[in-house]
This record gives C-alpha cells, structure tokens and sequence, in this order.
C-alpha cells in the first residue's frame, strides 16, 4: 500500500467515526449533547490544564495585541497632527525654538507620593546654531526650575528672555545657551495645558506688527487643537 493509500484510508476511518458520532448524538437532546461536551471539557481542563485553556488564551493576546496596535496607531496620528501643528506656529512666529514637553511621574518618597518630571516630546529648531534642548530635557524634575511652577500657576507668560531671568534663572541661561547678551532681543512665550499636563514654550523674536495679545491667542490656540487630539 502506498503512503497515498495509506493517507486516503484513514481520512476514511476518521470520517466514518465521526459520522458514527454524529448520528449518535442527533437521537440526544441538545442539552443532553451541550452536558456531555461540558464534562469532557472539564476532564481535560482536569487532566491537562495549559493544553485546555490555550483556546482562551491564544484568543486574550490575540485581543491585547489589537489593543496594543490600535494604541500606536492612535499616537502616531497625535504626533503627526502635533508635529504639524507646532510647525505651523514656528512658521507664523518665525521662532527659533518650539518644545512640546509632558509631565509624567517618577519615583516615589518615602512617605508614598510620586516625584514630578518633565520631558521634552517635541522640538523644533530653526537651524544648527539653535543649540537642541531635547537631550537637556529628559525625565527632569519639575521642582528644578521654578518657572514650571509659574506656568502651572498662572497658566500662560510672554516676555522677553530678559525680564524670564527674574523668575527662573536656570532656565533662563538654558534657553539663552549660556549667552545671555542676546536675550534682549529674543522672546518667550510658554503656556501649560493642565487637562493633558503638557507645556508649550516658543522661543523667539518679536515682530514689530504683532502684540503680545496675538501671539498669547497663536499659542493658546495651538496648545488647545494639541490637547484636543490627545484627549480625544
């Protein structure tokens, strides 16, 4: 007999088996039938428990890896409607810096309650000479510059760099890169959005044609489309 045969003759086998099962169910009740399927179950879950639940299981990561894909999809569109957005007001404010940073918790004190850091998501600069922030701004912690605090109380600053040496002069010599003769000219604007914990900061120069009262209305309207997507 060859291996063909051999295959084609127990399919056969198989087939009259189950419709041998078959039949013989069809003269049952079907919970008789729903009873009988439920207790060989439970003596397999008996006999060999990984082997009987991997249905389950297979079908829980298959669930949890869609989950986690919908996920990444969806941050990926908030960064590139994020990313979009920033550009847009970089190019209306011709700055020469934009950071989009969130706030995240860190490690804990001894009494329980969570540290408080900041890191940057995005940035843009306008050229090589702007010296980047994003590697300065990674897991720092909030209570470092003072101006957070600020923001976080006062939702909103623009001024120059200048009158920012006042109330946080760390952060003030970072975002002059330690050369603070130029910041007469150069202005911030910052506003933080407490519904998403993120904090906006536009460095600039300011346009002769434009009061402060427009560029406060620029970068709240970026900040509030931003939030909108995230927390959507």
């Amino acid at each position: 007999m060859t291996n063909l045969e051999s295959k084609v003759k127990a399919i056969e086998i198989i087939s009259n088996i189950f419709f041998k099962i078959f039949n013989y169910f069809k003269k049952w009740k079907y919970t008789t039938y729903i009873k009988v399927i439920s207790m060989l179950w439970i003596i397999f879950f008996l006999v060999c428990p990984d082997k009987a639940m991997y249905p389950f299981d297979r079908f829980k990561e298959k669930r949890e890896l869609s989950k986690h894909t919908k996920k990444i999809e969806s941050r990926q569109q908030i960064d590139r409607i994020t990313h979009n957005e920033l550009d847009l007001l970089m190019r209306k404010l011709e700055s020469k810096r934009i950071v989009w940073a969130e706030t995240h918790n860190g490690s804990q004190n001894l009494n329980g309650f969570s540290f408080l850091y900041l890191s940057i998501k995005f940035e843009l600069i306008d050229s090589y000479e702007t010296i980047e922030l994003f590697n300065m701004f990674q897991a720092v912690p909030m209570s470092k510059y003072p101006f957070i605090g600020y923001l976080i109380d006062n939702g909103i600053w623009v001024g120059k760099l200048s009158e920012l040496e006042v109330i946080d002069n760390k952060i003030f010599y970072t975002l002059t890169n330690d050369r603070p003769e130029y910041a007469g000219c150069e202005y911030l604007a910052a506003i933080y959005m407490k519904d998403c914990h993120s904090l906006l900061m536009v460095n600039f120069e300011k346009k002769e044609n434009m009061s402060v009262k427009q560029i406060e209305y620029m970068i709240s309207e970026t900040a509030k489309n931003i939030e909108f997507n995230i927390l959507s």
